[in-house]
């Protein structure tokens, strides 16, 4: 099985994409009960993420 190398950007990217994940996570958690039902969680959590974003994920 070939493991592909990284390169020094790719690694960045990689990096950047997981502090945008880990900071979703962190804004979501207060906003996350348990028996809410997912339809409900989703629809909570897209609600708070367009709302607190003033710029988008892509630069």
């Amino acid at each position: 099985m070939n493991v592909p190398i990284k390169t020094p950007s790719e690694v960045e990217h990689m990096r950047e994409a997981g502090r945008q994940a880990a900071s979703v996570i962190e804004m979501i958690t207060p906003h996350i009960q348990a028996g809410i039902s997912t339809g409900k969680s989703t629809v909570s959590v897209m609600s708070i993420l367009l709302t607190s974003w003033a710029q988008p994920l892509h630069r």
